[in-house]
């Protein structure tokens, strides 16, 4: 090969690799909520400023900064998370203003009232179990409390009810273009955060059943992994109720997407059960053709937590599931034969314990997952 064509394949190497950089960097950017924030934040502050004008308000300005604000909080990436968020900030908008009103009458505005009153808003915000709406009140408290101190010759509760409508306006606005503007539904955050969990549950549960020596850092690995579990099953859940929040969906009913959180909590509750018992001892009891069905089994069941995510991502089913479920036949029959041996007449009753709870907790998982996979074949829902 010569130099000029050395040269020649090396740019194109050179732009291939940037072409690939310059992809993965719009990819990150999240173009369609960056659209519905800028045309809700223009239209937020068109309003509110003509809104307030209107009605010859004292404080445009600062009605329209307040109506941007609100259509901020209120905006999320999904129908669902947009009603939640329009119900916390309404709630919590109308008792810190109220408070603020209220508050500012009694003991005006000063450095140690305004203190003072967050304080009491708080208190008063927790006595109603109202915890979500507290920063949203105080805040609501804090703008009718400063903008009294530089207006005092305006009343105080006119203040709270101009910033009501503010927060009013910039939630129907966000509400509005939440709908007219590529409307995600919670139930697709639901479909692909669960198909996130099945690939992390995978990850956790080969590293608990791994009947091999495990690496010295394997109580880390699982308390990271174990983690990562939690926080997606809390989200799973967040995006449940956030989906009952919607007045239509198109995919498949709240109860569906219930019925697979609740799988898979069962299935994060089994291979938890397995950490807590001494799976050394266990593999001590296995002879080689039991010990050869067990690392069948527990393979086929890793490849199937990523064959149930992909089915919900893509809606293509393999051929794993039907292989984990052969495969956890011939366990059964194995088991059957090594019981028939009586070999577990010669471990202590503990490690006869271990050895029945194992491989009860090991079918149970299959079984979960077996329904999982016919349950989402049953859901209607566009392929990503």
């Amino acid at each position: 090969m010569t130099d000029k064509s050395q040269r020649v394949l090396f740019s194109k190497e050179i732009f291939k690799a940037q072409t690939s950089y310059l992809q993965q960097i719009f990819g990150r950017i999240e173009w369609k909520i960056a659209v519905k924030a800028g045309i809700a934040a223009s239209m937020s502050l068109f309003f509110g400023l003509g809104f307030s004008k209107l009605l010859s308000r004292p404080d445009s300005l600062v009605s329209g900064a307040w109506c941007v604000m609100s259509t901020f909080v209120v905006l999320q990436a999904h129908l669902g998370g947009t009603y939640r968020a329009a119900g916390i900030r309404a709630l919590g908008v109308l008792v810190g203003s109220l408070m603020g009103g209220l508050f500012t009458s009694i003991f005006g505005s000063t450095v140690f009232t305004l203190g003072i009153s967050v304080f009491l808003t708080v208190v008063i915000c927790s006595m109603l179990n109202l915890k979500q709406s507290i920063r949203i009140a105080c805040l609501s408290l804090s703008v009718v409390m400063i903008l009294w101190g530089l207006r005092p010759e305006v009343s105080p509760w006119t203040f709270g009810l101009f910033r009501f409508l503010d927060s009013c306006l910039g939630i129907l606005i966000a509400v509005v273009v939440a709908h007219a503007l590529w409307p995600t539904e919670a139930t697709q955050k639901i479909r692909f955060h669960i198909a996130k969990t099945l690939v992390t549950l995978g990850r956790l549960y080969r590293q608990v059943v791994s009947l091999k020596v495990l690496p010295e850092n394997h109580q880390k690995q699982y308390s990271r992994l174990v983690r990562e579990v939690n926080k997606l099953q809390r989200e799973n859940r967040q995006y449940l109720e956030e989906s009952k929040l919607e007045l239509l969906t198109k995919t498949s009913s709240t109860e569906d997407w219930a019925l697979l959180i609740d799988q898979l909590e069962n299935i994060y509750e089994s291979i938890a059960i397995l950490r807590n018992f001494n799976q050394s001892n266990v593999a001590s009891m296995l002879d080689e053709p039991l010990n050869e069905k067990v690392s069948g089994v527990i393979d086929a069941t890793v490849l199937s937590f990523q064959e149930l995510s992909r089915l919900l991502e893509t809606g293509e089913s393999g051929e794993t599931l039907r292989e984990l479920r052969a495969a956890v036949e011939d366990l059964s029959e194995e088991l059957h034969r090594f019981r028939s041996t009586r070999r577990t007449r010669k471990f202590n009753f503990r490690d006869v314990e271990n050895y029945f709870v194992f491989f009860y907790n090991l079918r149970s998982i299959v079984e979960e997952m077996v329904k999982m996979e016919e349950k989402i074949l049953t859901l209607n829902f566009e392929p990503r």
